[in-house]
């Protein structure tokens, strides 16, 4: 967890491989030898669909190797990020003994780690607070110490488990943390508005919009929950009068975006976006059934800017900015059908319905694959498979 918040992919590699080695050896007489349910483990594995269908991730890029041929290194690099797809779910699955409250300490540690890395994020954009406020201006992060998009789904998250914890009345160890996780609670929502990420802001939203909702489902207590909604639609305007970086954030994308009406978009932060959905687009068009291969998508894409945009900078080139363009793209609607199947499995697995967290995580994880490549890289991935994994090893629990 701490390699998540703190953007260390040599740490999350690591802890990868060390969950993975853990599942099949212990350690014993002073050796290393296998697991004594091992083979128990693995079987009992297979009988559960909502775990093993994870691996079909790997295997969406694994299986266009025959075909894809201009750039060995980049399948191999796409392979490497992809192998915890491969490993984890076992390694979660075959860990015993866990209890909810085991899980709910987890969630907590989560939390806490959070907002330690927020601290750290709000110091180095203190230390360069005028230039770094320029930068969100011309659509820039305040800081490149963590992916700031990323990041911002992270604190979502967090935020998300706060509200768990806090209805289930969890502390570890004194009922002084119940105000404390208010407070917590509030920094991480006033961090998310500075940080100034469109995803974070937008799922967060809609998530308060979703509890919001259902209190007044629930309670029928009308005029609390208007107050409520009426108070979340002032929260925006209120960050964009006090805090600096949310009104650059909104006065650039009301800039980029009547510069996008004008028919700008190089250069140009939505504009890029946009630019790589059509080139993302045109390539699955022109190779619908099986795509180009996941390892030649980056040189597909390359060359077609430099076939139809040779003057733009090459630092201006970017992957499709959508999850599903991505791989229907490289592994064709083949590797959409089995990416829907793998991701959306645990959605009618007949415990979820019970448990909202993990309904609600994986749907802000899906509005996120409209705008981003969110498992495209090692942070995006640990995200991903950390929480589902340790939601399925919650639902085992009911």
């Amino acid at each position: 967890m701490l390699g998540l918040v703190l953007d260390a992919q040599m740490m999350l590699s690591i802890a990868m491989i060390a969950l993975s080695v853990l599942a099949v050896f212990q350690w014993e007489s002073n050796r290393p030898i296998f697991r004594k349910k091992l083979k128990q483990n693995w079987s009992d594995f297979w009988c559960y669909p909502s775990y093993w269908m994870l691996m079909a991730f790997f295997f969406i890029v694994a299986m266009t190797l025959p075909y894809s041929t201009e750039s060995g290194a980049y399948m191999h690099n796409r392979l490497m990020i992809k192998l915890p797809f491969l490993m984890l779910p076992f390694a979660l699955f075959s860990v015993p003994n866990w209890t909810k409250k085991d899980l709910h300490r987890l969630f907590y540690v989560f939390v806490l780690l959070l907002v330690f890395g927020s601290i750290k994020v709000l110091w180095a954009y203190w230390l360069n607070f005028e230039q770094a406020t320029e930068e969100v201006g011309k659509g820039d992060a305040i800081t490149h110490a963590v992916n700031h998009i990323r990041y911002s789904l992270m604190v979502v998250v967090g935020i998300m488990l706060l509200i768990e914890l806090w209805r289930k009345q969890f502390v570890l160890k004194h009922q002084w943390e119940r105000p404390l996780q208010i407070g917590i609670g509030l920094f991480l929502v006033v961090f998310l508005h500075i940080l100034a990420a469109r995803s974070g802001l937008v799922l967060f939203y809609a998530l308060v919009f979703y509890y919001i909702m259902e209190y007044i489902y629930r309670s029928r207590r009308y005029f609390l929950g208007i107050g409520m909604l009426v108070f979340l639609l002032t929260l925006p305007l209120m960050a964009y009068k006090f805090v600096p970086s949310f009104q650059k954030k909104v006065n650039y994308v009301v800039w980029d975006f009547k510069k996008f009406q004008e028919g700008e978009i190089i250069g140009y932060s939505d504009g890029q976006r946009w630019l790589s959905w059509q080139i993302g687009w045109q390539i699955a068009k022109e190779n619908p059934v099986l795509g180009v291969g996941a390892g030649d998508l980056k040189h597909e894409v390359w060359n077609h800017y430099e076939t139809h945009y040779p003057s733009m900078d090459r630092q201006l080139y970017k992957m499709p900015h959508n999850q599903l363009l991505t791989v229907w793209a490289g592994s064709g609607l083949l590797g959409v059908v089995l990416f829907l199947a793998a991701f959306g499995y645990s959605f009618w697995y007949k415990k979820s319905r019970r448990f909202k967290l993990l309904t609600l995580f994986k749907t802000m994880l899906f509005l996120s694959f409209m705008v981003e490549n969110t498992i495209e890289n090692a942070v995006g991935i640990a995200l991903f498979l950390l929480f589902e994994l340790l939601f399925l090893k919650y639902l085992e629990l009911d």
